[in-house]
């Protein structure tokens, strides 16, 4: 017992030494705060095009997620300003219908309201809830009609916009705004087309649908689950169990994993795999968890069950690639922080505490890759340490924190009303 307890301290101080350093750097105006780091700004020939510069407003690498994160560590003085730098770019991107969860202004709305709730901060929740109101009826337009394609996924898409608001229901008390969520979840539902096995969401290239809870089936499934149980809708349920039959066809049993079908030809074998949170089965395993929870049955326990050993066989290989003398990554995204919170999420989807205590095991894992490589290993290749949520250190605080029990702030990985 004694040394559990220590090992959360020393988790939660590696988490507060990351808050440290992101309060040191916050660069403040009257607008809020924001950071400066190198980040994304395209790709070239496949390869991710970096610059030095504001990290933006966004969930996924901005200020929102950084905000997030700081709410949860207590520091809810900068958390504020930087959600007020999120929201205020917040109406650029509704400009740009850019509505999703990570990318868009849902993400900075769920921010907003958690930022708020931690603060105590009633403007802060009301323009929390006038955002997502704001997003709801854009939904309302973007789903009505029948363009010829629709982006359904969890980063960017419909289904992000989904979990998101659905998320936020209860406080935003808008009867509106689940009328809204339905139509969005029956045209997923409408946009899936028949497979082999089950249905699955094109993605627009040459190759199969994706699989995954990023990009791919489990992101999809996650949201209609989520509304099936809310709604009793038999037809939103229907398409979630088609899409978990067109993933668990991917499952390789060798591999103890599901492939990533971003470059693969049209009738090939997959030859890309990827055990994280955005493709693979860290992700998968996440969505599987909540949807056993709504639906109980025995298939998706049994990909649980997948998912968990392929967690366990990633440590094994991060930890004998550290005594080899190779660090690796320890973002939210593609790192080590997926395993832990997809430890933390099978602790309460399941009430077995011995996932928690495999959580901080990992945890502890990633202290000791952040003293080998002198620095937070993130997941922004070349790039070196970054601030955001999901490739930076500011997600990897906040699992830090979840995995001492040192915040009960629910994780970004499995958004919607879980709170796991």
């Amino acid at each position: 017992m004694t040394a559990a307890i220590e090992d959360a301290a020393d988790l939660a101080a590696a988490a507060r030494h990351i808050v440290g350093c992101l309060e040191a750097t916050a660069v403040l105006s009257e607008a809020g705060a924001t950071w400066q780091a190198e980040v994304v700004i395209g790709i070239d020939d496949g390869a991710p095009v970096i610059r030095y510069g504001d990290i933006g407003c966004t969930l996924y690498d901005g200020t929102a997620g950084v905000a997030l994160a700081l709410a949860a560590a207590g520091s809810v003085e900068i958390a504020g300003g930087a959600v007020r730098h999120a929201l205020a770019g917040a109406e650029t991107l509704v400009s740009q219908d850019r509505l999703g969860l990570f990318d868009g202004a849902t993400g900075i709305a769920v921010a907003a309201m958690q930022v708020g709730c931690a603060a105590d901060d009633e403007v802060l929740l009301e323009r929390a809830a006038a955002l997502a109101r704001r997003i709801g009826r854009c939904l309302d337009v973007a789903v009505s009609g029948r363009p010829a394609a629709v982006d359904c996924d969890l980063i960017g898409g419909l289904s992000g916009t989904v979990l998101g608001l659905l998320s936020l229901a209860e406080r935003v008390g808008d009867d509106e705004l689940l009328a809204s969520l339905t139509q969005a979840g029956h045209r997923l539902a409408d946009a899936a087309e028949p497979q082999l096995w089950g249905s699955a969401w094109p993605s627009g290239s040459a190759g199969p649908p994706l699989l995954g809870l990023a990009h791919g089936a489990a992101g999809i499934v996650l949201a209609l689950g989520e509304l099936a149980a809310l709604t009793g809708d038999g037809r939103l349920a229907s398409a979630a169990w088609e899409g978990q039959e067109y993933e668990r066809g991917w499952y390789d049993a060798d591999r103890v994993d599901w492939p990533d079908l971003r470059e693969i030809e049209a009738g090939a074998d997959p030859s890309n795999w990827m055990t994280a949170w955005c493709h693979g089965a860290l992700g998968i395993g996440s969505s599987r968890l909540r949807m056993h929870a709504l639906v109980g049955d025995s298939l998706s326990q049994a990909e649980v069950s997948a998912a968990l050993q392929a967690a366990r066989d990633c440590t094994v290989r991060v930890g004998t690639s550290l005594r080899n003398g190779t660090v690796s990554d320890c973002s939210a995204c593609h790192g080590l922080a997926g395993v832990v919170e997809l430890l933390l999420i099978a602790a309460h989807a399941l009430e077995v505490e011995e996932h928690a205590r495999a959580a901080r095991r990992v945890a502890g894992l990633m202290l000791q890759l952040r003293r080998s490589a002198q620095a937070w290993p993130c997941g922004l290749p070349g790039a070196g340490e970054g601030p955001g949520l999901m490739t930076g250190t500011a997600g990897i605080a906040l699992t830090l924190l979840r995995a001492a029990g040192a915040t009960d702030v629910p994780t970004p990985l499995l958004p919607g009303p879980a709170r796991w």
